[in-house]
């Protein structure tokens, strides 16, 4: 079952941190993910496949959210010219970041829920 409330959470906090760490470190955009994710890995518990699961969608809905937000604050041009017609490019650079944010998202998914499924273990020794 997919926790939204976790979801938004961690796509929130994906958003601000990238929009933090691209400031300060040159791939701080895949920090801010990487954190996110671990965090919502981490909070949903349970199996592996449920961090990866929700750690892939916080990482598809953060980049739509991220490319979006770059398009209308710092390519105004571009804007213009996907609304004049030349989707092709924009279409091809969206997609291929959904899919290798999707797969960073899984990857810290899985970590956050190792993490969490370790601590929970230790806990209960």
């Amino acid at each position: 079952m997919i926790n939204w409330k976790t979801i938004l959470i961690g796509s929130l906090l994906a958003v601000i941190l990238n929009l933090f760490f691209s400031l300060v470190v040159p791939l701080g955009g895949f920090v801010g993910l990487i954190i996110a994710t671990i965090y919502v890995g981490y909070k949903v518990g349970g199996e592996y496949r449920n961090g990866i699961n929700h750690g892939a969608i916080v990482g598809v809905i953060s980049t739509l959210i991220i490319e979006i937000l770059n398009l209308i604050l710092t390519d105004p041009i571009q804007l213009e010219i996907i609304i004049g017609g030349e989707v092709d490019a924009f279409i091809t650079a969206l997609l291929l970041g959904i899919i290798v944010m999707g797969i960073i998202g899984a990857i810290g998914g899985f970590i956050g829920a190792f993490k969490g499924s370790k601590s929970s273990k230790e806990s209960t020794t």
